[in-house]
């Protein structure tokens, strides 16, 4: 029997073999790129405030070959509300998610009386100025201790549903008559989305992405003041790396 003997630097080179540095860094990589899903379900209760910035009046053709003067209010929306866990929150998230939710947003809201070919809704007894908005802005979530946790941006449609028929099945009363939850102008209704990233030294989902949608209603203003009180609720995830 012939006896082989390796150099020792060589064995050494073929037992490292089997661990390069390489592969540790895919390996790191692959777990980085992992990612876990926390339910995140929040009631927001609080006040909106709209400011009338200025106003855009610009001719548009109607279907019939006629043209006229649609008027825009260009807005600012500003929303403050407390944050509470909601009915299908998750522990993990009921328990840091909470406190001063702010929400500041610039959008165009249509004038319902300066023309248009579909008439806003039937009742006569609407405010003229009280149709469909589209607000964009930013926002942030202060936790209990006043320090922020959360931030992003966000997108809201006022004065519009799409809870109604056939996009969505209509309630039944106790007769089996349908009942539409939402129609396509709902006075006060609003949804939208809120995406953002968790942050803030110490938090235990800092990094988290923020995926949600919003909805709500805002009630109309106080006498006096351009108060309006708002109610809604916060649905969807926080999409976080794996450690």
């Amino acid at each position: 029997m012939t006896t082989i003997l390796v150099p020792v630097a060589l064995l050494a080179l073929i037992l490292g073999a089997q661990q390069r540095p390489g592969q540790a860094q895919r390996a790191d990589k692959k777990q980085r790129n992992r990612v876990t899903a926390i339910d995140v379900s929040k009631l927001g209760q609080g006040q909106a405030a709209l400011a009338v910035v200025n106003q855009s009046t610009c001719k548009i053709p109607n279907s019939d070959g006629s043209t006229t003067l649609r008027t825009v209010d260009l807005s600012r929306l500003k929303i403050v509300a407390d944050i509470v866990p909601g009915p299908c929150d998750e522990t993990i998230s009921g328990t840091t998610m909470n406190g001063k939710l702010i929400i500041v947003l610039d959008g165009v809201e249509k004038k319902s009386a300066s023309g248009g070919d579909v008439k806003p809704r039937p009742d006569k007894d609407q405010p003229t100025k009280d149709d469909r908005g589209c607000f964009r802005g930013r926002w942030k979530l202060r936790g209990p201790n006043g320090r922020t946790v959360a931030v992003g941006t966000a997108t809201i449609l006022l004065h519009t549903g799409t809870h109604y028929p056939p996009g969505v099945h209509a309630a039944v009363d106790a007769a089996g008559n349908q009942i539409p939850c939402e129609e396509c102008f709902q006075p006060g209704h609003f949804e939208g989305s809120l995406q953002g990233r968790v942050v803030g030294k110490g938090n235990s989902h800092r990094g988290c992405d923020i995926c949600t949608v919003i909805a709500g209603e805002i009630e109309p203003p106080n006498a006096g003041t351009n108060a309006q009180a708002i109610t809604f609720n916060i649905e969807g995830l926080l999409l976080c790396r794996c450690r």
